[in-house]
């Protein structure tokens, strides 16, 4: 899906011709979202900052994949074992 989204184009599985479409997504929220990042993350140093959303945002993912990190790799579109210390580098072993 990341995929489309940022190169408007794809291949049907099994397929060898790729198709090229122009896709946009309209999301809604009821929350003021630069206020939400804001107190998350206000304060920190820029390499803390960082961290810290990079450690909520692969939590969150392994969570959405019952920690499966072969999945969650996949969704992320990193290798495996680069998950794999990441998830050891953060702390994010259960």
């Amino acid at each position: 899906m990341l995929h489309v989204l940022e190169y408007g184009e794809f291949q049907r599985i099994g397929g060898v011709a790729t198709i090229k479409v122009d896709v946009r997504i309209i999301a809604a929220t009821n929350k003021e979202l630069l206020q939400e990042v804001e107190a998350v993350l206000v304060g920190l140093p820029l390499k803390e900052a960082i961290l810290k959303f990079k450690k909520q945002f692969i939590a969150r993912t392994l969570r959405s994949t019952n920690n499966n990190q072969i999945r969650a790799a996949e969704i992320l579109q990193i290798q495996r074992t680069y998950l794999n210390r990441l998830v050891k580098e953060l702390e994010l072993v259960n």
